[in-house]
């Protein structure tokens, strides 16, 4: 799929960033864009990948006051079923969790390549590691390519035994979230789980949960506690 180069102001609506910081971010040379003479133009795959980034490593973009309200929120929950977790993920490394959770997506039957969707979570996770504090990942393809996957859907993974990931403190990770979708909700669902794993005890009730049940549960669960939290605030 060609990635279309988008202006300033389509690139920051894309991703629910103000303008202005957008502008700012390129300007400081942190935000991939092209130049031509007062024009910044963003190519859609780099900036959102760019994007995913700053969502996963929680930089000063995620910051309250840079952020738009968003457009729709979607909830993790609803890409999501018991058919598609895994309570004991088999692997030893990085490298064979990468394949057990390709074999998990395979298991929807919504992939329309498989070794190409493996591909693409391996180019992601070379680009940067998709690990969190607190032993979870949030993997995902480095390309949302509509010839890679038929609709969005997300598999959970809870591992036999934990793995090094990539965590930035060297610490292994055991949760793991596979996010496959569609580049209108993406960063939407990626943001949400981020806030989810720092705002709730979505981590560690999904390892105390034992069927796909129960670590689904442990998902709404978190959805149901930061949705009422957000109410009690705008009160």
């Amino acid at each position: 799929m060609a990635y279309k180069q988008l202006t300033l102001e389509q690139a920051a609506t894309l991703i629910n960033c103000s303008p202005k910081h957008l502008r700012e971010q390129a300007t400081q040379g942190d935000a991939p864009c092209l130049r031509q003479g007062d024009k910044l133009l963003f190519d859609q795959e780099a900036i959102m990948n760019w994007w995913s980034l700053h969502i996963l490593n929680r930089k000063t973009a995620l910051q309250k006051e840079q952020l738009q309200p968003p457009l729709s929120p979607v909830l993790p929950s609803a890409l999501c079923a018991p058919d598609r977790i895994d309570t004991a993920l088999r692997g030893k490394s990085k490298a064979a969790i990468l394949k057990s959770l390709t074999a998990l997506a395979e298991s929807t039957g919504l992939l329309y390549s498989v070794s190409e969707f493996h591909d693409s979570l391996r180019s992601r996770e070379e680009q940067a590691s998709t690990a969190l504090p607190g032993g979870v990942a949030l993997v995902h393809p480095q390309s949302r390519d509509e010839f890679l996957f038929e609709e969005s859907f997300i598999c959970l993974a809870k591992a036999r035994n934990p793995v090094f990931f990539g965590e930035a403190n060297g610490l292994p990770s055991d949760i793991f979230f596979l996010l496959a979708c569609k580049d209108d909700i993406h960063l939407q669902v990626l943001a949400a789980l981020s806030s989810l794993l720092i705002t709730t005890g979505l981590i560690q009730n999904l390892r105390c949960a034992e069927t796909p049940t129960e670590m689904l549960a442990a998902l709404e669960a978190a959805e149901s506690a930061a949705s009422s939290a957000r109410a009690g605030q705008r009160k």
